[in-house]
């Protein structure tokens, strides 16, 4: 994809705002109109959106932390599987001990 240049950040004051739609009540002479203009832009906080490099960074940030608890799941699961075996090489002795107890 070709680079395209930024757009350019955009402030807009509450004043800003109020000229706006008093603008659109003189050009449409029609308030409803204003408003129903005004509400289809409701105020941004433009410094607030994020960027493309900013959801690119955060999926590198969470593929890191998704490759870090896989990790972590099969460690687990590792430490699971020791503990399930070693639980019945336990129990196989234990039954062992009995049935030559018993026997």
């Amino acid at each position: 994809m070709p680079d395209q240049p930024e757009a350019p950040i955009m402030t807009t004051s509450e004043n800003d705002r109020l000229d706006l739609r008093q603008e659109l009540e003189r050009i449409f002479n029609n308030p409803r109109i204003a408003e129903i203009a005004m509400e289809a832009m409701p105020p941004i906080d433009y410094a607030q959106l994020s960027t493309k490099q900013d959801l690119n960074a955060l999926g590198a940030e969470l593929r890191g932390e998704m490759a870090e608890l896989r990790g972590d799941m099969h460690q687990l699961n590792a430490t699971t599987v020791r503990t399930m075996v070693a639980g019945n090489l336990v129990t196989i002795g234990v039954l062992g001990a009995w049935i030559t107890a018993v026997t």
